[in-house]
């Protein structure tokens, strides 16, 4: 939703109307590369969906994302098993 400047006791709170049928990305990013907590105070981040944490924190890197909403789910296993030869 935006750039943020640093600031100590700052609240952000962006609420809205996301369809269920979606997959969504949410991705949090500290141009510091230390994450919102820890170094420079308690910084932490609560995603939300549905009424239920979908994601939360403040210890990470330059980046965390997570994925909410109606998401596929990855296979399990290759959909064909390889060959040695390849098929024309």
């Amino acid at each position: 939703f935006g750039t943020y400047k640093s600031g100590k006791q700052a609240l952000y709170t962006h609420s809205g109307c996301l369809s269920r049928d979606v997959c969504y990305l949410f991705m949090i990013k500290d141009s510091e590369g230390d994450g919102i907590c820890c170094r420079h105070g308690d910084g932490k981040y609560v995603l939300s969906f549905e009424e239920q944490v979908v994601r939360n924190g403040g210890d990470f890197s330059a980046r965390n994302y997570a994925k909410f909403g109606t998401c596929p789910e990855p296979s399990a296993s290759p959909s064909a098993t390889p060959t040695i030869h390849p098929t024309k």
